[in-house]
C-alpha cells in the first residue's frame, strides 16, 4: 500500500472487517515509514485490546519522534487534552 492510498481498496468494507477479525489482517506499512513509528502503529494494532499502548503512551512517543525528526529543535509546552463532556 502506498502513501494516501485506502486500504482493502479490493474489498467492501464488510469483509475488510472480517478479515481484520478472523484473520488478524493489517495494512502493510507504506515504504519509508521510519521504523519508530512502524513499530507505535504495530503495537496500536494488537489483537487484545490490554496489549496496545495507552494513549498517554502513544503520545509520549509521538513527541519523542517529532523530536527526532526536529533535531531536538521543538519546544512544545505540555497541553492537558480537553475533558471528556
Amino acid at each position: 500500500m502506498g502513501v494516501c492510498q485506502l486500504p482493502y481498496a479490493d474489498m467492501n468494507g464488510w469483509q475488510a472487517a472480517m478479515a481484520v477479525m478472523t484473520r488478524g489482517l493489517r495494512p502493510t506499512m507504506p515504504p519509508g515509514t521510519p521504523p519508530p513509528l512502524a513499530t507505535l502503529i504495530q503495537a496500536c494494532w494488537a489483537a487484545v485490546p490490554t496489549d496496545r499502548p495507552l494513549f498517554p503512551h502513544i503520545v509520549k512517543q509521538l513527541e519523542r519522534f517529532l523530536d527526532q525528526l526536529e533535531g531536538g529543535r521543538a519546544t512544545r509546552p505540555h497541553q492537558p487534552l480537553p475533558s471528556a463532556v
